[in-house]
């Protein structure tokens, strides 16, 4: 058998590292394009912080609920939420929506009577009726504003930011949200155990689709849906700054 020269030695070498080159490249965009894909809630959630996960786990000893809370943190989430919250003082309907960079625009559409109220970059517009001018404020001034509280500040099962003993969860089941199935999970917090509240979100993205809330003895409810598009928060128009 006639010998291989060393330059073809040398050259197939060159040629199956250039290969496998190619296909770590490769295997690397495709894990981005996951990635990227997954703040979308379209693609498979991936646990990518195994510290805080096992910490979690202590407490809940529930992995899908451990993914939600580290998967979920709406200061840092681009979101839309609709729905109904209930006090002593009547029923409000609200539309939210939130670009995941501290930005977000809540609005009461309660009785053709709406209040807007949009915090961007450091300011806040109200809008006191549909229709009218936004009032621009300052946080200086803002104290005098009368504005619109987004009840999704409210949702505390970030397990970043919480103890997580203070909460009793338990798993309902599954349930349809939607086009989806979720995942439904009873939570009794310790500091207010009259009030029952269920959560809903899809094994698939682990984001959260509904939240319902409920304390009879203090008369107040909540029920909110969610989805995940892209959201922008613009400067409203027309606008008129408030001095005082």
């Amino acid at each position: 058998m006639p010998k291989i020269p060393k330059i073809e030695k040398s050259f197939g070498r060159e040629f199956i590292l250039i290969i496998i080159l190619v296909v770590l490249v490769v295997a690397g965009f495709v894990t981005w394009q996951v990635t990227k894909k997954n703040s979308t809630g379209n693609l498979k959630y991936v646990i990518n912080n195994s510290v805080q996960n096992s910490t979690c786990m202590k407490y809940y000893n529930d992995q899908a609920i451990c993914r939600l809370a580290l998967n979920l943190n709406f200061t840092k989430r681009s979101y839309e939420a609709t729905g109904t919250v209930t006090t002593a003082s009547g029923t409000i309907n609200y539309a939210i929506q939130s670009d995941g960079k501290g930005n977000s625009d809540v609005s009461d559409i309660s009785k053709n009577a709406q209040v807007s109220s949009i915090k961007l970059n450091g300011k806040t517009y109200i809008q006191p009726s549909a229709n009218t001018t936004w009032l621009e404020y300052t946080a200086a001034n803002l104290g005098s504003a009368d504005t619109v509280t987004n009840p999704v500040s409210g949702f505390n099962i970030n397990f970043n930011n919480n103890t997580p003993s203070e909460y009793k969860i338990t798993k309902e089941g599954t349930a349809v949200c939607g086009n989806l199935t979720c995942d439904k999970y009873q939570i009794i917090v310790a500091a207010i155990p009259d009030s029952t509240q269920f959560i809903y979100f899809d094994a698939g993205s682990y984001l959260l689709r509904q939240w319902t809330s409920s304390n009879p003895s203090a008369g107040t409810s909540l029920n909110l849906t969610f989805i995940y598009p892209k959201v922008v928060i613009a400067t409203p128009l027309p606008v008129k700054k408030v001095t005082n």
